[in-house]
């Protein structure tokens, strides 16, 4: 839901612990996106680092933050989500401090979903509120220690290797800390105060298959310029409609000049991710018979 920047600080500085449903992350992106929003996405990586004594003015008062401990959990088509996100957010670090799960297909489709379980829910609730209550310091076993310097040393050699190729990179800037924050969480389900080298592994294991689903679902939906956001817009299309789309249809769809919408379609050509077919016609309507389709790989 719409909120302003004022609100936002008013309530976490009453509720720093907590955690925010977006339904739609597309939408909430577009709003983060405003004139009158600008600051909020650097304020929400300043939560997730769990900066202290964090200072917000508003017309009111003047407000600290203590100790924030703020997760989203969020969920967005793809296409809409590829068409909100800007590179910024990415390379600015914004993106990095979330976890991206992606599936191909419904597994399960009820037309009556069914009851919540009560007792789950009040299980899980009296668990949570538990572990809000906790004032504790984490113990780490020895072997989870070397486990995890192991990690940020291997995520440094994979930082340093992608960087030479890959626009992503920045999204493993935050992978070692993001494994420390699961193993933590690991450890507390089973209700302990020490972290073990099983926490961390099945941490490491988790973060590392997000991250790779995070590379693919950006590469294929973000686009970081004009031409860029025209491909995938263009492959995005042929996808929803079965692989095949006529020209006059695209052009209808894209809204392009016809010098733009030629050079896009020839660097899509060009990099053999579509083909182009004619098929009979008068000569006069040549050119809105033309269809493309993609290439298999």
């Amino acid at each position: 839901s719409e909120f302003s920047q004022e609100k936002l600080y008013e309530l976490i500085s009453k509720n720093p612990r907590g955690i925010f449903y977006w339904s739609e992350f597309a939408g909430t992106m577009q709003y983060f996106s405003k004139d009158f929003m600008v600051g909020v996405k650097q304020f929400i990586s300043d939560l997730y680092d769990g900066k202290r004594g964090l200072r917000r003015k508003t017309k009111k008062e003047d407000l600290i933050i203590e100790k924030p401990a703020i997760s989203v959990l969020a969920a967005s088509s793809l296409q809409w989500f590829g068409e909100q996100v800007k590179a910024g957010d990415v390379f600015g670090g914004f993106l990095n401090r979330f976890l991206i799960v992606t599936t191909d297909k419904k597994e399960i489709s009820h037309a009556f979903p069914p009851a919540i379980n009560p007792q789950i829910e009040t299980t899980l609730g009296a668990r949570f509120r538990e572990i809000e209550q906790l004032n504790t310091v984490m113990d780490f076993e020895e072997q989870a220690k070397r486990t995890y310097e192991m990690i940020v040393r291997r995520t440094e050699m994979v930082i340093e290797e992608k960087s030479r190729t890959e626009p992503l990179t920045s999204l493993w800037l935050r992978h070692p800390i993001m494994i420390l924050k699961i193993a933590v969480l690991n450890a507390l389900a089973e209700e302990r105060i020490t972290v073990t080298e099983n926490d961390v592994t099945r941490a490491d294991n988790f973060v590392r298959k997000c991250r790779t689903m995070s590379e693919q679902v950006l590469k294929e939906n973000i686009s970081f310029n004009r031409d860029e956001q025209g491909q995938k817009r263009i492959l995005s299309i042929l996808k929803r409609a079965g692989g095949t789309v006529s020209r006059r249809d695209l052009m209808r769809t894209l809204h392009l000049t016809m010098r733009h919408f030629d050079d896009i379609i020839g660097a899509l050509k060009e990099q053999e991710k579509i083909e182009e077919n004619k098929t009979s016609g008068s000569r006069w309507k040549d050119r809105s018979l033309i269809e493309y389709k993609i290439k298999p790989e």
